[in-house]
């Protein structure tokens, strides 16, 4: 195979750590042993606590194309009644640890309801796989996070706990275990890496993962799909630096004609990062919906059905019949 070929194949890889591909390969219930599988290998949890497991978002829905958590790529209950949520984050998101809080918290909040006490409550895990360093400081790949006492080591109760795994941390060589395995899944850039894996990791369900790859892999909508999103995540990243340049120049010139005040300056700066970030918000948002629409419409000529346009989209069923 020739240099050129190997390039454009790598060019065009469906890689499984994006979006699509993971909702794709672990988020339906008839497959539902690549996701256990995969889950195991993060908690160590029994196999008795996966006997009976419930994905919880089958369709894989937005939870609204404003909320603040943006898409949860997976949610599901465990035989004991424990609540899990896992995603995959491709780029660096502003205030990761205060996002992953607030939406156990939700999690927590909706296990109640009114008249209910606190023993139904069950406990909610977070399993955030990112692309990027979520803790500089760390050569750990994968951190357990829980409430315990820094001083005594006393664990307040397990009703959170938080797993991250950093994917450019992974250690080349194979650690021994099949999370290291699984997180080389996700680290594959070609089809020749993810068989080899397969192959050499048999006693995981990888190999039934790399099977369902290969099937979306050459699905035109999904592809299409996955194209948008990378497409939208350039953008953001484009219109980040530009208005990161925009706002250090603002602030250079009201500096400088603002004068020494100290007390005003520190409010004018306060009103600008304010702006600057309602500005941005505003941006991020139309160019989403723009992206979706686009999304939708190619989606649409594929012949592709309004109900699972939404479910990729988060777009409105009207909305969505309006692109016709």
């Amino acid at each position: 195979m020739s240099d050129a070929t190997t390039a454009r194949e790598r060019d065009s890889f469906f890689s499984p750590k994006s979006d699509v591909a993971f909702k794709l390969i672990f988020g339906d219930a008839k497959y539902i042993e690549i996701l256990l599988d995969l889950l195991k290998a993060i908690l160590g949890l029994s196999d008795e606590e996966f006997e009976e497991i419930e994905i919880l978002d089958p369709h894989l829905l937005r939870e609204g194309r404003n909320d603040k958590m943006g898409i949860v790529d997976i949610r599901l209950k465990t035989r004991a009644g424990k609540m899990i949520h896992i995603e995959i984050q491709i780029q660096p998101k502003s205030d990761f640890e205060k996002r992953v809080v607030f939406y156990q918290a939700k999690m927590i909040a909706k296990q109640l309801g009114k008249g209910d006490d606190y023993s139904a409550m069950r406990q909610v895990i977070s399993i955030i796989i990112a692309d990027y360093d979520l803790f500089p400081g760390s050569e750990s790949y994968h951190n357990r996070f829980t409430m315990i006492a820094p001083e005594s080591g006393l664990k307040f109760g397990d009703m959170q706990e938080i797993h991250t795994l950093e994917l450019k941390k992974l250690p080349k060589e194979w650690d021994g275990t099949s999370l290291h395995a699984w997180m080389q899944f996700f680290c594959a850039k070609s089809k020749e890496e993810l068989n080899m894996i397969a192959e050499n990791h048999p006693a995981t369900k990888i190999g039934e993962a790399v099977i369902r790859w290969s099937y979306f892999s050459q699905d035109e909508t999904a592809r299409i799909i996955s194209d948008a999103e990378e497409m939208h995540r350039m953008d953001m990243a484009v219109e980040r630096r530009a208005a990161r340049a925009e706002g250090r120049e603002e602030g250079l010139q009201e500096g400088r004609e603002e004068g020494r005040e100290e007390g005003r300056e520190e409010g004018l700066e306060a009103g600008r990062q304010e702006g600057r970030e309602e500005g941005l918000e505003a941006g991020r948002q139309e160019g989403r919906n723009r992206a979706m629409e686009d999304v939708a419409r190619k989606a649409l000529a594929d012949g592709v059905p309004v109900e699972m346009i939404q479910g990729f989209t988060g777009l409105d069923i009207e909305a969505i019949r309006g692109l016709l």
